[in-house]
């Protein structure tokens, strides 16, 4: 039986494709062609640029994104049949052919075409163009030797690539993290731990958090916990609300192992029940996986653990007030509709009543409102989430103000709202709050 194996990349920020005297092909053709057909091959590699850069402005998911991707692949096909030999046509097709959107068999002609640009590539000006690329489709396809092959023939190009020294930090950092989770599906983690420190240590952008969770899972599995927390701390303390690790610029191979970052995540912010959730459903997915028996020994830690039961939870009621829009907010179109908001809210209620049974096990009396400021993004990916007005009290007369129940349940509903997913929308940011009551039921 073939082993599960796991793996998160961050995809590249691919580079553009190099320009081309009109009348020639790019370098390393074996010879121009006719001056017509360069320029058609020209005006196609335009078209298809359009076509691609509209279908990164849909959401994924979107059947017109869809649609798109599949036009542009079209037209550099017709700029591929008019000059065989066209190397920016040929890397642009394969290129095209990369998003897993468009299923497997794609993905395996992309290997292919870049396959076929780089023997027609005589004088290599593709070859690092075409190893980024093919790292990351050979990743999506779990070959995962010759994906670290491909990144580290990109990470010895990458010296002499053009842009400015933080754009090219940025692309090694990117290329290091990529490998170092190749390395660990192929069960290599000493080095993959070793990349994803580097990674981190480079990385001076935002997507440091991705390293260093990738870095924390590494440890984890290495079976060195200690280090795995510290760097779980470092990556939560950057990305509290887990914004890049929800972004579709993440994929997984095999897509169960998200869950396997999920526990870990969950386990951290001391999510008992959604921890041994996680790790349940990663096993039921992967459990041929290498990692299963760490994921397994994760799941008996938590089952020896005192949970909250049934009697607490139903104990402490939580309820929503009306939520609260900016003024001339629309109420439809391009903005998720309230009934959306609310939806979310509602099925994510249990993760807020686990926060409040929390905080009564220290102050049985405590009871209040909270006023939660939300910003979420186009994805559906809470980018800020704040306590913006509270009122707790113990009692009828006596304000548990500062007190360490009313800190912790604040903190635990915040932490635990930033990880929320919304529906996507056209907007870039959709701002409102969410008015929460915490009361003790009879």
């Amino acid at each position: 039986m073939r082993s599960a194996l796991a793996i998160l990349f961050l995809c590249l920020e691919v580079a553009p494709s190099r320009a081309v005297a009109a009348g020639g092909s790019a370098a390393g053709a074996p010879a121009a062609r006719p001056a017509r057909a360069a320029d058609r091959v020209a005006e196609l590699l335009e078209e298809a640029r359009r076509l691609e850069e509209e279908a990164l402005r849909r959401l994924a998911h979107d059947d017109s994104r869809l649609e798109l991707l599949r036009q542009a692949v079209t037209v550099l096909e017709r700029a591929v049949q008019l000059d065989p030999a066209h190397l920016e046509a040929r890397v642009a097709l394969g290129r095209a052919l990369a998003n897993a959107e468009l299923g497997e068999a794609s993905l395996r002609r992309s290997v292919a075409e870049l396959h076929r640009a780089r023997e027609l590539d005589r004088t290599r000006a593709f070859d690092y163009e075409v190893a980024q690329v093919l790292g990351i489709v050979l990743s999506r396809l779990g070959r995962f030797a010759e994906a670290v092959a491909e990144y580290d023939t990109a990470l010895a190009l990458l010296p002499g690539q053009p842009g400015s020294p933080h754009r090219l930090r940025a692309q090694q950092a990117t290329l290091l993290g990529n490998s170092a989770e190749a390395l660990m599906a192929l069960g290599r983690l000493k080095e993959a731990i070793a990349r994803y420190s580097q990674a981190e240590a480079i990385d001076t952008t935002e997507q440091a958090a991705l390293h260093t969770l990738g870095l924390a899972v590494a440890y984890d599995r290495d079976g060195q916990l200690e280090k795995s927390r510290d760097a779980l701390v470092r990556s939560l303390t950057t990305d509290p609300a887990m914004k890049l690790f929800n972004s579709d610029s993440v994929f997984f191979v095999p897509p169960g192992d998200r869950h396997y970052y999920v526990a870990l995540t969950a386990e951290a912010f001391g999510e008992r029940e959604a921890a041994m959730e996680a790790w349940q459903q990663f096993l039921r997915e992967l459990p041929q996986s290498r990692y299963a028996p760490r994921a397994r020994a994760h799941l008996e830690a938590l089952r020896r653990t005192p949970g909250l039961s049934l009697q607490e939870l139903v104990r402490a009621e939580v309820s929503y007030g009306p939520l609260l829009l900016p003024p001339g907010r629309p109420a439809a179109g391009r903005m998720r509709s309230e009934e959306d908001i609310e939806r979310v809210a509602l099925e994510r209620r249990l993760e807020l009543r686990t926060c409040y049974a929390r905080a009564l096990r220290r102050n049985a009396r405590l009871r209040g409102e909270l006023d939660v400021a939300l910003v979420v993004d186009r994805h559906g990916a809470v980018a800020l989430a704040e306590p913006m007005r509270s009122r707790f009290g113990d009692g009828p007369t006596a304000p548990d103000i500062g007190g360490e129940a009313q800190r912790d349940l604040v903190r635990c509903a915040v932490d635990t709202i930033r990880r929320w997913r919304f529906p996507p929308s056209e907007a870039e940011h959709d701002e409102m709050a969410l008015p929460i009551r915490f009361e003790v039921r009879r």
